[in-house]
């Protein structure tokens, strides 16, 4: 699943979801390289990025991109 939104703060919000097997978030398994290129990139923009997952339930990562009033 995927989902993005326009918030009334200014933002644009995405999410990102599947179920899969999940993993478990203590095992540092979301400190790879892929997590940690999509968190610079969205943090470039003054973003940031989120990760939830547990084993056998899935994993869904979002973020919020802040929105300029000369982004248009």
């Amino acid at each position: 699943m995927l989902a993005l939104h326009h918030e009334v703060e200014g933002a644009l919000v995405f999410e990102v979801a599947d179920t899969g097997a999940g993993f478990d978030l203590a095992s540092g398994a979301h400190k790879g390289h892929g997590f940690v290129n999509m968190s610079d990139r969205v943090g470039a923009f003054g973003g940031s990025v989120t990760v939830d997952s547990a084993p056998g339930q899935g994993t869904k990562i979002g973020g919020r991109i802040p929105l300029s009033e000369t982004a248009a």
